[in-house]
């Protein structure tokens, strides 16, 4: 009897121990300063906010960084549980399920401060040379308003076309794009890019998860519950003052 208790209790303690381990979520996304990059404290703010609410929520998330094209395919075909930093569009909910926004993206014009052209509106960067991140929602909605942006694959890219007069203006977020030039580019370059007032685009940022993941709904349940509770006890805004925000 003794030894049939031990036994019992042996295995009633692995199971406990198998039940506590906490889902892996592989997440994908780009480098995207301030937002989220390997380079910033903590992977920067958003990703600060969405690992602590799915760590909260008994998960365990693993970022993966990589070339926003690849990152979206990824999350397409299931090969990741999830796409961080999404805009949500008619053709990516095909797909994945998206969370309640996490913050917004507000798109503009980065171009070199001596060239004299002023955007009024979104038809005025049809007469320019645009480029934009390939599958980005800033390339989709250039092309929509009849803007045949040329795709780059990483921001860097983006960037040097300008610098390098290849380009008029590279579009994209506002704060990942000063963020992104100050890391990757000198002073004396940086000053050379000026920004443009009007906005291209604005747009919520999401985590979209994969409905080819068998769990999508349960992740979906369990991050928009944290995230709410994050924001209405006040750790959200401090992760944001933490960084800066």
């Amino acid at each position: 009897m003794k030894y049939m208790a031990a036994l019992f209790c042996c295995i009633w303690f692995m199971a406990s121990s198998w039940a506590a381990e906490p889902r892996p979520v592989t997440i994908a996304t780009l480098d995207f300063p301030p937002y989220v990059s390997n380079r910033l404290p903590n992977k920067g703010w958003a990703w600060e906010v969405a690992r602590t609410v799915l760590r909260q929520q008994g998960y365990e998330p693993n970022l993966l960084i990589m070339p926003w094209i690849r990152a979206l395919k990824f999350a397409e075909e299931g090969e990741v549980d999830a796409l961080f930093m999404a805009n949500k569009t008619p053709e990516r909910e095909k797909w994945a399920v998206f969370s309640d926004p996490i913050g917004e993206e507000v798109s503009v014009a980065f171009k070199l401060r001596d060239r004299q052209f002023g955007i009024r509106d979104l038809s005025d960067l049809a007469t320019h040379t645009v480029v934009a991140l390939r599958g980005s929602n800033a390339f989709d909605v250039l092309r929509r308003g009849g803007v045949e942006a040329v795709p780059v694959s990483e921001m860097l890219n983006g960037f040097q076309m300008v610098l390098q007069g290849r380009a008029d203006m590279f579009v994209t977020d506002r704060f990942a794009g000063r963020a992104f030039l100050r890391q990757h580019f000198t002073d004396d370059l940086v000053n050379r890019i000026n920004i443009e007032q009007h906005l291209v685009d604005v747009n919520r940022l999401h985590l979209a998860i994969s409905k080819k993941v068998p769990d999508h709904m349960d992740i979906l349940t369990a991050f928009n519950n944290g995230l709410a509770q994050a924001r209405q006890n006040g750790l959200y805004d401090r992760i944001q003052k933490s960084h800066g925000f």
